[in-house]
């Protein structure tokens, strides 16, 4: 069975050069993830102060707002 709709009689080789490709794809998209985390955590503090500094910055208003996002997503 074939669940990319290519043929069904692909080498072993043609496998294992899709798997491997794949495992690449993922290595890079997890190492994408890790940088975009490390970076959203080191600016996340720099956000806050900015919120503060102007004015606009409510303490719980983030609790809030992240709370009402995850009850939304729990309703889809």
């Amino acid at each position: 069975m074939c669940v990319d709709g290519g043929s069904d009689t692909e080498t072993d080789d043609e496998v294992a050069a899709e798997l491997e490709a794949a495992e690449e794809h993922f290595a890079k998209a997890g190492a994408e993830f890790e940088a975009a985390t490390i970076h959203r955590d080191a600016m996340s503090p720099v956000m806050e102060q900015r919120k503060r500094l102007s004015g606009n910055y409510t303490p719980g208003g983030n609790a809030a707002k992240a709370q009402r996002l995850r009850d939304r997503l729990a309703e889809g």
